[in-house]
């Protein structure tokens, strides 16, 4: 369990109240990544929601991942951000890989534990889904704005 305090400042959980806090604290856990770790890999399992109570990370997709450019690199997470959302989603497998910048905090919940937490409190997990869904939107339109910008510098 992770104090309800620690889940105020998380994006995804932003609205919420005290007791809707409560009930999620209760599913949570902590975890510790060094530099340089990956969290989890593309393709994987996805079983967790992770919330980065400090620390940066990158998500990295696709074949270019294996690029010593960096080119494989679709978006940075920070305090306060949220990822393995596809632990809440079918297929339940990471469309990305996860490698910390920095040494990582997250708090985790494990997310057939979450499911249930939402059936239970449907109101709970409609806003969180909501929240969910634009961090998605965001992900969704920075990695266009990459792919538009790694098409442009190919065409030169």
């Amino acid at each position: 369990m992770v104090p309800k305090e620690a889940l105020q400042g998380m994006q995804l959980f932003q609205g919420l109240d005290d007791s809707q806090l409560d009930k999620l604290a209760r599913l949570c856990q902590e975890e510790t990544y060094e530099t340089g770790d990956i969290i989890f890999r593309e393709g994987s399992k996805a079983s967790k929601l992770y919330l980065i109570d400090y620390g940066k990370a990158i998500v990295e997709m696709g074949h270019l991942t294996e690029m010593e450019t960096g080119q494989g690199i679709v978006g940075v997470i920070t305090t306060g951000d949220s990822f393995g959302w596809s632990a809440l989603v079918e297929p339940h497998y990471n469309t990305g890989t996860v490698r910390c910048l920095t040494k990582v905090k997250v708090i985790t919940i494990n997310g057939e534990e979450l499911d249930r937490l939402f059936d239970a409190d449907p109101k709970l997990g409609l806003h969180i889904f909501r929240r969910l869904a634009s961090v998605i939107a965001r992900r969704l339109r920075e990695t266009r704005q990459l792919l538009a910008e790694e098409r442009q510098s190919l065409s030169r």
